[in-house]
């Protein structure tokens, strides 16, 4: 089923699980949600989780959006001070 990676001795297990833990921090992140995002999909070609794919599809993009400092974030803004005031903000960031 894929479930297991690799299988090592107990005394090894730290420092193997230290090795992927590395090996995946070197990965860039966008690259990983696309990944996902493209075994979502792959899996709606086949006819499995149709519901899902365009949820899991859209949360992974708007929840990974990267901004540059002197961007607009709206779900930033909406989280830190509700939707009027991100709305507000976001007025304001227009007028700028």
């Amino acid at each position: 089923m894929g479930l297991v990676n690799k299988v090592v001795p107990q005394d090894k297990l730290d420092e193997e699980t230290q090795k992927m833990i590395d090996a995946i921090l070197k990965m860039p992140f966008d690259g990983i949600v696309m990944g996902k995002v493209h075994f979502e999909a792959a899996l709606d070609a086949l006819g499995v989780g149709a519901g899902n794919t365009i949820a899991y599809i859209l949360h992974s993009l708007q929840t990974n959006i990267r901004y540059e400092p002197d961007e607009f974030n709206l779900f930033r803004e909406r989280r830190d001070k509700g939707v009027k005031g991100a709305i507000r903000k976001r007025m304001e960031h227009d007028r700028e």
